[in-house]
Formats: C-alpha cells, sequence, structure tokens
C-alpha cells in the first residue's frame, strides 16, 4: 500500500495543487450546473501563509490537499480533496484529522465550512466526522450549507491541565 506523507504546501506544489483541484471538483460541476470555486482559486497566498495542506504519495501523485483561513472565532475549510484515484483510503479523514489538529493548535474551538446540499457524498463526509448542519443559504444547486463541528483548543487543554 502506498504510504502518503502529509504537510504543509511549497511553492513548487501549486500547478499540482491547482491541478488536483480542478480534477476533484470537476465531478461536481454536472450536479451544480457550475463549476465550483475550488476549481479557479489561486492557492498562492494560502500556501504563502502556510494554510494549503498536501497528502504526498508514494508515486509522486497529490493525493489530496485541504486549504484553511483563520476566521474570527474558527478555522474555516475553504477546500477538501483527494485524488480520484486515493479516494476510500482514509486520505480525507487524515485531512480533515490534519484541520481539526491545526485548529485546536491555532486555539480556535470550532471549524466550519460551506458545502452545497446537493451533493449528497460531501454532507455524508462531514456529518459521519461529527459536522452539525447550522445553516442553509440559497436555493436548488446554489444552495449552501454552513456545517460546523466544536473543537477543543490547545489553550483550552492547557488550561485544564493547569487547573485554570
Amino acid at each position: 500500500m502506498i504510504d502518503a506523507a502529509l504537510r504543509f504546501a511549497d511553492s513548487a506544489d501549486l500547478p499540482r495543487l491547482h491541478a488536483l483541484m480542478r480534477l476533484a471538483f470537476a465531478e461536481y460541476a454536472p450536479a451544480l450546473g457550475y463549476a465550483p470555486q475550488p476549481m479557479a482559486q489561486d492557492y498562492k497566498p494560502w500556501v504563502k501563509q502556510n494554510l494549503a495542506m498536501v497528502l504526498d504519495d508514494d508515486a509522486d501523485l497529490l493525493a489530496g490537499a485541504a486549504v484553511v483561513r483563520p476566521r474570527p472565532g474558527y478555522l474555516y475549510l475553504d477546500a477538501l480533496a483527494v485524488h480520484p484515484v486515493r479516494r476510500r483510503r482514509g486520505d480525507g479523514r487524515r485531512l480533515m484529522a490534519a484541520v481539526e489538529d491545526l485548529a485546536s493548535e491555532l486555539c480556535f474551538e470550532r471549524v466550519r465550512l460551506h458545502t452545497p446540499p446537493v451533493l449528497s457524498a460531501p454532507m455524508r463526509f462531514y456529518r459521519r466526522l461529527g459536522y452539525r448542519e447550522i445553516n442553509r443559504s440559497g436555493k436548488g444547486p446554489e444552495a449552501r450549507a454552513l456545517l460546523e463541528k466544536p473543537i477543543e483548543s490547545a489553550l483550552t487543554r492547557l488550561l485544564d491541565v493547569g487547573g485554570g
């Protein structure tokens, strides 16, 4: 089995990161009726700020990626993608665990993300990981569900150990 290495992306990863996002999100375009935003996003600013994580595998394949943004009070998952040949191997779960760990390290107490509810597979994936829908906006394929998961921050753990 190929073992994937999780790390922050660097500038050399940008072409593969863009290609992965286009490939992974292209399958959703027919159901949505439009190209999802991650397909055309410029990830250079996120890479420069260490806000893009990638999974490499031994075949020099970019197996997956997660891109986040710090927001007041939470860490926002901007995009999560797993290469089609790497699906159902735990890469998505591994990336989400890394996102949640990063949120904790940055002292956030929640991770939030949006996904179109018409895309049942991503909705099921996030729900299985403990994310709950807290809001919905729009209608039809343009609807977006806001999902959230509470995270124990590193600061909370430190204060609990230290007795407050």
